[in-house]
């Protein structure tokens, strides 16, 4: 378990960065009222600047006495970055009242409320999204907040709170402080606090119907309501969805890269914990209030984490102001929820397969590459036909490890890891992608059948993929650079080259393919349903030992046949064929030679196929 979280982390810590990296590269700098700059350098400009600005002003502030401190809060950060809900009204000369309905399981909910002069004003409940409150509809300019907007039309004005926010974290009977307060997400919103909400601004105003708009999860919660309260839609007279959500596959906020691990809850609670996700009194809020004045940009990009980048409709000069104020806090179990809904839609997305077998086959070939090159050169050495690999150079994985990494550098390892990415991007996706594809077309199943679709998709995508991999045989046997090695494959005979080694390459690749899939799949049902192991960790380790055990002595020969094919070129080739290439290792080096690199093969491949079964267990179905 401490090995998968151990990978889990890395993993993570990969995506924030490349998250980080998107969200800094969406952002359009402005030069002027409507124009902005365009390319790279002047990107990377504004980068600089940002970062200069953020070094400098905290040099700055070291050096602060207490009147120089007084004096650039005074100058520097917006009041409003300070004030509550009620204080953002009153401030502007309006009235507020606060009130304080009490839902049926006993949370005691936030509201404020801007009554008209005319008590005969219409009332207008307006909801908030996921992560934010009432101030949300406060803190745009006067005109150009819903809230003033509303109330200056005669409206009479109500703002709610849902549980777990800044302004509804009381409870009748539990305390912020205990895992049973947060055991809730929007489906309790919907059936509890809308409704109490409703009933309490009915039983307040005397009006028998209320107008409603709701904000994201502000709409699917009230959605809710009206499946769970018999009579509910009667007491609503008009509804405005502002950007409803049901499903969200569409979502475009870089946190939805962690609904691809939806499905792990435990691992989901172990990271976020079990209580109160995102807090106001957070690092965000101290961001804001320290950071923002003085780095807006750097502010914009963090609201942009949480909400999808869209600079052109963001009053940048409010940035600090929004930050200050959001996140407002919810539960974990909520966002998990809302991870669910995402990872439904995932689910059933055609392109998922391809997508978890392209990141897993990356991510397994990555942490085996070296161990790949020891196998290939070991594969190579010893033939009879070819004069300059008859010496035995190497002695065994970490012999020939040892010998490149000293004689040729240690950057040689990773000659051929360009294309070898390359291709597990394009062979990884195809062949989970085929096989999970046709899987889902076949009623009827069984090992034979199983095997029978891997192999075919194994087979497919070692066909597409087998230029990349001759590159990446010659690249690790030759030491050529990437180019040299490519434009000499595509120079002349490109489809003889194209060809080169592909049907040992066939064999190969839909025998393991065929195998490990198979096996694995069969292998795990076995534990859990025979011996009574958990789907977890353990079930997966054992099953895809046993899958890469028998995929390897099923496909090795296959491997040094292919090897040796691929890592002869047009100017000296000594075998004409699959069949003379088997015959002739067999007439000089016999059965053994079928197995050279075996103990590469198998080290490499034990580690591959963890790192490649367990992301797809993580990220896929």
């Amino acid at each position: 378990m401490n090995g998968l979280k151990l990978i889990l982390l890395v993993l993570l810590t990969v995506v924030f960065a490349w998250i980080f990296s998107l969200v800094f590269c969406r952002v359009e700098y402005y030069t002027g009222k409507n124009s902005f700059v365009d390319g790279h350098d002047s990107d990377f400009q504004q980068y600089d600047d940002i970062f200069k600005n953020v070094y400098t002003f905290e040099n700055k502030i070291k050096h602060f006495t207490a009147a120089e401190t007084l004096k650039f809060v005074s100058e520097k950060l917006d009041p409003e970055m300070f004030m509550n809900a009620t204080q953002l009204i009153t401030s502007k000369g309006l009235p507020c009242e606060e009130h304080f309905p009490h839902t049926e399981d006993g949370f005691i909910l936030g509201m404020q409320r801007i009554p008209h002069h005319s008590s005969k004003g219409p009332p207008v409940l307006l909801m908030h999204g996921l992560l934010s409150s009432s101030d949300c509809f406060l803190t745009n300019l006067i005109n150009e907040s819903l809230a003033y907007i509303l109330h200056d039309a005669g409206f009479d004005v109500w703002l709610g709170n849902v549980r777990g926010n800044v302004y509804s974290k009381k409870h009748e009977y539990y305390s912020p402080d205990e895992l049973k307060f947060w055991a809730w997400s929007f489906d309790e919103m919907g059936q509890y606090d809308i409704p109490a909400m409703v009933e309490y601004i009915i039983n307040t105003t005397g009006h028998p119907k209320i107008n409603y708009i709701g904000h994201s999860q502000g709409a699917t919660s009230m959605l809710a309501a009206g499946m769970h309260k018999k009579g509910f839609n009667a007491k609503i007279n008009k509804f405005i969805a502002l950007a409803p959500a049901g499903l969200v596959p569409n979502m475009k906020s870089p946190m939805h890269y962690l609904t691809y691990i939806a499905g792990n809850i435990k691992m989901l609670y172990s990271l976020f914990g079990d209580g109160e996700f995102l807090p106001h009194t957070g690092w965000l809020s101290a961001v804001a209030k320290i950071i923002c004045p003085e780095t807006e940009k750097l502010c914009e990009n963090v609201l942009f984490l949480f909400g999808g980048a869209d600079a052109a409709n963001i009053n940048i000069t409010r940035v600090p102001v929004y930050t200050a104020h959001n996140p407002a806090g919810t539960s974990t179990q909520n966002m998990i929820h809302w991870a669910q809904m995402h990872d439904m839609a995932w689910e059933k997305h055609w392109i998922r397969p391809y997508f978890v077998g392209s990141v897993a086959s990356v991510a397994a070939e990555i942490v085996t590459f070296p161990l790949d090159l020891a196998k290939t050169r070991l594969q190579i050495q010893g033939q009879v036909l070819d004069a300059k690999y008859t010496k035995l150079y190497y002695g065994g994985p970490v012999h020939t490890i040892c010998k490149i990494k000293t004689q040729q550098g240690l950057t040689m390892l990773y000659s051929g890891l360009v294309p070898a990415l390359l291709r597990q991007s394009c062979y990884g996706a195809l062949k989970l992608g085929f096989y999970q594809s046709a899987k889902a077309y076949t009623s009827k199943t069984s090992i034979v059948v199983d095997f029978a679709l891997a192999f075919t998709s194994g087979a497919v995508a070692a066909v597409l993929c087998n230029p990349l991999d001759i590159v990446k045989v010659r690249m690790q046997t030759q030491g050529t650079p990437f180019t040299q090695t490519f434009k000499n494959l595509i120079g002349c005979d490109f489809f003889k080259e194209y060809f080169r080694g592909v049907l040992p390459n066939i064999c190969r690749t839909g025998a393991v393919v065929g195998t490990t899939f198979a096996i694995y799949d069969r292998s795990k049902q076995v534990l859990i349903c025979n011996f009574g192991f958990h789907n977890g960790v353990i079930s997966y380790t054992i099953s895809a030992f046993i899958a890469c055990l028998v995929g390897a002595i099923v496909t090795m020969p296959f491997d040094v046949v292919k090897s040796r094919l691929m890592n002869q070129g047009r100017n000296s080739v000594r075998y004409r064929g699959v069949r003379h290439c088997i015959s002739e290792t067999w007439r000089n080096e016999r059965f053994f030679a079928f197995y050279k690199g075996g103990s590469a093969f198998l080290i490499r491949a034990i580690p591959w196929h963890l790192v490649f079964f367990h992301i797809t267990e993580l990220l896929g179905p």
